[in-house]
């Protein structure tokens, strides 16, 4: 996955631009500093989170790419992809420590954020067309996933590719607690799930993406 780190606003916005391009209208432009602001709550309240989004809408840009996606899809997606986590600052803080003894409770109390993160971008007009990706990017195919337990074809293919891509950061890159596996070991788990949990048109692409960068043993 892409090097990320931010250590200050700027290198925020940087990320955001980098990602999104430059706004060609002065909508966008207030587009571009609402997402902005939104991160910068979302640094405040775990730098490791926003990296971790960033990290997840840069892959998942190049996933929307290998997919076929149009310009505006993109975007979608990195937008979705940046703020897919955004709930996560209507959490305790506790629920992130790296020590946490995971419970039934502890888990229902985490998945909570994707109902809090459809909240708060719920008044937002522009960001509608992310609603599924906010609420829904813990479902799984099989139905085993949170907070609806969808299954199939229930799940959009942005969702289906966006589940994929945070699942696997978050394996490979410490987020947030747990041990880190490499990605070689990541992709693979990924790999074994495929058709169960995970969509297998977006993972034949997200391997094709990282064999091109010569990880083998997949």
């Amino acid at each position: 996955m892409k090097n990320i780190h931010i250590n200050s606003e700027d290198s925020i916005l940087h990320a955001i631009l980098d990602l999104y391009g430059k706004s060609e209208t002065e909508i966008e432009s207030i587009n571009i500093q609402t997402i902005h602001n939104l991160l910068i709550a979302l640094n405040r309240f775990n730098n490791k989170i926003l990296e971790h989004s960033i990290r997840v809408s840069y892959m998942s840009r190049e996933l929307a790419k290998a997919l076929d996606y149009g310009t505006q899809d993109i975007k979608r997606i990195v937008v979705g992809a940046l703020l897919h986590d955004i709930g996560v600052i209507g959490l305790k803080k506790e629920l992130f420590n790296e020590e946490i003894t995971w419970s039934e409770e502890k888990l229902i109390a985490f998945y909570r954020h994707t109902a809090l993160g459809r909240e708060i971008i719920n008044p937002i007009p522009f960001l509608k067309n992310i609603m599924p990706l906010i609420e829904n990017h813990h479902e799984y195919l099989n139905g085993s996933g949170h907070p609806n337990a969808l299954q199939g074809f229930q799940i959009s293919l942005d969702v289906r590719m966006l589940t994929a891509v945070n699942d696997l950061d978050m394996m490979s890159e410490f987020f947030p607690w747990g041990k880190k596996l490499s990605c070689e070991k990541s992709l693979g788990i990924i790999k074994k799930h495929t058709s169960i949990l995970y969509d297998k048109r977006v993972i034949d692409a997200l391997l094709t993406i990282f064999s091109k960068r010569n990880i083998g043993g997949i």
